[in-house]
């Protein structure tokens, strides 16, 4: 089914349908050897918000802040959305109303009205097949039974690469994503927008499998995953075949400088044309990573591990990560909602001491430390001292709730602490301030 792949597409890049070898079941996979003096990373995504595709094995995030860069395959900018926005518009003269009978036109306009909330004419000068995205999307979204997060996959990484200031690379300009689908004529792309509506619910069961697929690791699933595709050729080595060859070459580039995390659609990995092959062909090692998932504890809460910050924690979740500056100190935060309690975020806060403060703990470096990060006004009072901690708890002007933990070494504060405007399950804010340890 040709548009069943093409919105796979550019959802997930996620199919990789010339047969090939079997290369391993992961989607995490370690580039070494050809002269390289430190490993590089290259992890297969789905261009996705479904919170099932962040379920992550624990050496991914791990293997993230090891790396100096990253990598996607178009960073996201302002610029980039502009470039994009202009991209996405079909030329003078045209419009959707004329590229398909007034029958067919009201069918998707009361498609349009029922799952996007307005009409088709909207995107009357979109090109159609990316209005085949938008309605696509917003299917899968209607019918999935589990939460989406705020970024897209992708997205996410990007933002977590900013938040630890690393080197971010694109792996191919916005004009040569666009022009994948210029092959199609419009009229083409109204065609498969027609079908689009006309096998929504199915496709949105297809959606279900390549997803349980992924998140399973299965790559050689994935591979195998039996659908009609049919894609003429031309159109399959514009979609995969050429593209990873340019990438190919952007990898093999990036990675002798510094070693870098690759994010790339999954489908990009596999077969004899997919990017772990042409990098072997290359010279390199490339070999899996077998996924665990030791970190995901038995009641659903996670362990979550900074090999950076040297620090293990509990959450309920996995974190965003962000960071922000206090005076001429980065601080890095990560955080994320209790479950059900969506006024009370958890909060762990690491900044660096200045040259200036006493190693270990210090009471009046502590309280000079909260009043930084919750203003100089904050009435903090600190609880429970030991040789490298001491608790607090106090309230801010918005009458916002403050408690929590703050450790200390000899060159780093860690803040743990849950912000909360009405009562919560204190048990949960404990569990969380009492898992937290520094590591050596």
């Amino acid at each position: 089914m040709i548009k069943c792949f093409l919105t796979v597409y550019l959802f997930s890049s996620l199919i990789c349908h010339i047969p090939g070898k079997a290369q391993g079941n992961s989607l995490l996979w370690r580039i070494s050897g050809n002269g390289l003096k430190n490993p590089s990373y290259l992890y297969g995504t789905m261009h996705l918000k479904d919170s099932r595709v962040f379920h992550f094995a624990d050496s991914v995030m791990v293997k993230f802040e090891e790396c100096e860069a990253f990598a996607m395959e178009v960073v996201l900018s302002e610029d980039v959305q502009l470039q994009l926005m202009k991209g996405l518009l079909m030329d003078s003269g045209f419009v959707l109303k004329k590229l398909m009978g007034a029958s067919q036109y009201d069918s998707i306009d009361l498609y349009c009205r029922k799952n996007l909330g307005y009409s088709i004419s909207q995107l009357d000068r979109l090109k159609p097949i990316y209005t085949s995205v938008i309605l696509a999307q917003a299917t899968l979204t209607d019918t999935s039974k589990f939460a989406e997060n705020d970024l897209f996959l992708d997205e996410y990484f990007q933002h977590v690469a900013i938040a630890s200031q690393k080197s971010i690379s694109a792996l191919e300009t916005v004009e040569q994503q666009l022009a994948v689908f210029d092959l199609l004529s419009y009229k083409q792309q109204a065609e498969l927008l027609i079908e689009t509506v006309r096998n929504a619910p199915n496709d949105a069961l297809d959606m279900e499998t390549l997803i349980g697929l992924y998140i399973s690791n299965d790559l050689e699933r994935m591979m195998k995953f039996e659908n009609d595709f049919n894609l003429p050729d031309s159109l399959y080595n514009s979609l995969f075949t050429h593209r990873n060859h340019q990438m190919t070459d952007r990898i093999d580039t990036m990675i002798r400088k510094r070693s870098t995390f690759i994010a790339v659609g999954a489908g990009h990995l596999g077969g004899e044309e997919g990017l772990v092959d042409l990098l072997r062909r290359r010279g390199f090692s490339v070999v899996p990573i077998i996924p665990t998932y030791n970190n995901y504890l038995t009641d659903g809460w996670y362990r979550f591990s900074s090999t950076n910050n040297n620090f293990t924690v509990d959450l309920p979740s996995y974190p965003l990560t962000a960071s922000t500056m206090t005076g001429d100190q980065v601080a890095y935060i990560y955080s994320c909602v209790l479950p059900n309690e969506t006024s009370a975020k958890l909060i762990v806060r690491v900044q660096a001491k200045t040259l200036d403060e006493t190693t270990g703990f210090s009471r009046t470096g502590s309280i000079a430390c909260l009043r930084s990060i919750f203003g100089e006004n904050a009435e903090v009072e600190l609880l429970n001292e030991t040789q490298n901690s001491a608790g607090f708890r106090f309230t801010l002007n918005d009458k916002s709730k403050i408690i929590g933990t703050l450790f200390s070494n000899d060159r780093k504060y860690f803040i743990v602490y849950c912000i909360h405007r009405r009562d919560v399950d204190k048990t949960k804010i404990q569990r969380f301030i009492n898992s937290f340890k520094m590591l050596s």
